[in-house]
């Protein structure tokens, strides 16, 4: 019998922002209950950043109580703009505990993470982060590569060409992404309407995935997120959409991914990288962006 690793990616909870008439906790709750009762067994859960909403401790606390009566041994997060301001007073690093950066080595199949670098909507890709990516992605070139990341580089997934829902500079993205291969782009951070099929798409070799939301916020209507089942032997990643609310897959909206390389399982490394980021970058404005691009 292959072996088979499955993995919940899930992103945009926002703690502490009510829609629909619930709490983003309780969205959580829902999805998490969701999968113990009907997806098992998961290996281990990504989250793509936006624990909270408005990055308070008691958000990530109660995030952080959630997570740990989920059944979910491993979690691995990504700080989301709403989370950004929760790094400087040790809330992030208290309750959440997962290094900004990390790279996730899983058999033959490697993650990076990509986390938002401040608080504003947009993205940005910074030199320091680019550069520990061309060092660290080409070791990992013999396999499957995975950027677990925040948000997308412009003009990818649905909403990705408006200012506030890219990352910048794109023309760096562009040339790294030319430079550098990338099987596979798990994001969030863009969730303004129900989701549709444009929420996934293949550009240059790299297939994009909005994992977004596990809540109901900014009008999704529905709590969604992503389960990924990598098979020994194969190159078909499944990624299988998640209809938390009718526990239920959406065939339309997931994908089968070919993937270089088939499947090598093997015992998960996580290597956390211990990036010295300027504060400057944090603390950029709009017009700035448009400077540094």
């Amino acid at each position: 019998m292959p072996k088979t690793r499955r993995i919940w990616v899930l992103a945009d909870a926002h703690i502490g922002h009510v829609d629909d008439g619930r709490d983003g906790a309780e969205w959580l709750q829902l999805a998490i209950d969701d999968m113990c009762a009907n997806v098992q067994p998961v290996d281990y859960a990504i989250n793509l950043g936006d624990m909270s909403h408005a990055f308070t401790e008691e958000q990530l606390k109660t995030y952080a109580k959630i997570r740990g009566a989920s059944h979910i041994a491993r979690w691995y997060e990504l700080v989301g703009n709403h989370d950004f301001l929760s790094i400087a007073p040790g809330h992030y690093d208290r309750w959440i505990g997962c290094p900004r950066y990390w790279a996730l080595r899983d058999g033959n199949v490697s993650f990076f993470s990509l986390p938002h670098e401040r608080p504003n909507a947009a993205g940005l890709f910074l030199p320091e982060v680019e550069a520990w990516l061309r060092r660290a992605m080409p070791a990992a070139a013999g396999g499957n590569v995975v950027m677990a990341a925040h948000s997308f580089p412009y003009d990818t997934v649905e909403f990705s060409t408006r200012v506030p829902r890219c990352m910048y500079p794109k023309a760096a993205i562009e040339r790294f992404l030319k430079d550098v291969r990338v099987d596979v782009w798990l994001g969030g951070h863009i969730h303004m309407k129900p989701r549709t099929t444009a929420a996934s798409c293949v550009k240059g070799g790299t297939t994009y995935i909005n994992c977004a939301s596990v809540s109901h916020v900014y009008g999704t209507k529905a709590c969604n997120s992503f389960v990924l089942t990598f098979t020994e032997g194969s190159h078909t990643l499944l990624a299988q959409c998640r209809h938390h609310d009718a526990a239920r897959f959406i065939d339309e909206q997931s994908l089968a991914i070919e993937l270089p390389k088939p499947y090598v399982p093997g015992e998960p490394v996580f290597a956390p990288e211990p990036l010295q980021i300027p504060e400057k970058y944090g603390q950029m404005e709009a017009d700035e962006v448009e400077l540094f691009e």
